[in-house]
């Protein structure tokens, strides 16, 4: 994988740093991450995180993902911003979050899911800086304390493109149906695995993915398998209710989010909702247009009448009138033409 980067040491954390420009921003890591792992591009960035390709030093130079948390731009851009501790450790304990879902992935079988491979702490150069001030001053975080100690994730390489990419070109749009049918029965089935309630510590739990988006799915280069490649946005569902209810995208987001309390709302039908404008998305894309809206019906897309009544069933803004399991998503698309 080829990418630009420019090298420089920094002498106050006193390591080589490597600085990617990417999205319109530069992000910062060390030249060699837990003495250990060296960035050599970055692979995809969401809202909370972002996936870089890595070379593992220590054993035979092999290909790695390595995951780091971020922080918005805005709150890197503000002078002395009392809010960014807490926007740091919300940040960490993210990545944290993250791992211990891969773990469960790993825990239930789950197959089609990014290996974890380990996890460090390390510094965080791009909370450093420099950055630059609404008013175009340039200065950097010095307090050791917001840089000194981030957590980052080791997972298993996958060299892949983004859903998006992959579904404008020429191999998704020979067959859009079979690939979009591929795509949907490989995201049920997964979701469905973390939808089934199982006992932990004496309690019942399922897990709520609610950010699926075509930027948390990978598409490998070689075979064009699916994965999905961020599992920070889970929600923990258990007697008590549901825990981390705040991770969504407007637009894929179920409408019920705004109108119920979180955990009425985190319930595997939101995620089908998702799953059905993802799907909306990939077919639009697949069709040859270059835009998907969000909010496009579905009886707007190319595509047969059954998928039409397909998608239309998943994006019902009802609740109760969508498919409520991963389950009956999974033997609807099975009977789906390709």
């Amino acid at each position: 994988m080829h990418c630009e980067f420019r090298e420089e040491h920094d002498p106050v954390i006193d390591r080589d740093v490597r600085v990617f420009a990417h999205d319109g921003r530069e992000f910062r890591f060390p030249s060699l991450l837990c003495g250990r792992f060296e960035p050599v591009g970055v692979m995809a960035k969401g809202g909370f995180g972002i996936l870089l390709h890595a070379l593992d030093r220590r054993v035979f130079d092999r290909h790695v993902l390595v995951k780091a948390a971020l922080v918005s731009a805005h709150e890197l851009a503000r002078p002395r911003n009392t809010a960014l501790p807490t926007a740091l450790e919300e940040a960490r304990q993210r990545v944290d979050h993250e791992r211990k879902m891969l773990l469960h992935g790993s825990l239930r079988g789950i197959g089609g899911i990014p290996t974890l491979i380990d996890w460090f702490d390390d510094v965080n150069p791009t909370v450093r800086g420099p950055h630059v001030d609404p008013d175009g001053r340039q200065f950097t975080n010095d307090d050791p304390a917001l840089w000194r100690t981030a957590r980052y994730l080791v997972i298993g390489h996958i060299d892949g493109v983004q859903l998006d990419a992959h579904c404008r070109s020429d191999r998704f749009r020979r067959a859009p149906l079979a690939n979009a049918k591929v795509l949907g029965m490989y995201l049920a089935s997964t979701l469905r695995a973390f939808h089934q309630q199982r006992d932990y510590g004496g309690n019942r739990i399922h897990f709520v993915y609610q950010d699926l988006k075509p930027a948390n799915v990978l598409v490998t280069r070689v075979a064009a398998h699916y994965r999905l490649i961020d599992f920070g946005s889970f929600a923990v569902v258990g007697p008590a209710g549901a825990s981390r209810t705040d991770s969504h995208t407007e637009g894929y987001a179920a409408p019920e989010r705004a109108r119920m309390s979180p955990t009425e709302a985190c319930h595997p039908r939101a995620d089908v909702y998702s799953l059905g404008v993802l799907l909306s998305q990939a077919l639009a894309w697949g069709s040859g247009a270059d835009d998907a809206p969000l909010d496009a019906p579905a009886d707007a897309l190319p595509v047969p009448n059954e998928w039409r009544s397909f998608l239309a069933w998943c994006r019902n803004p009802e609740p109760e009138s969508r498919p409520q399991s991963m389950e009956k998503v999974f033997g609807a698309l099975d009977h789906l033409p390709a």
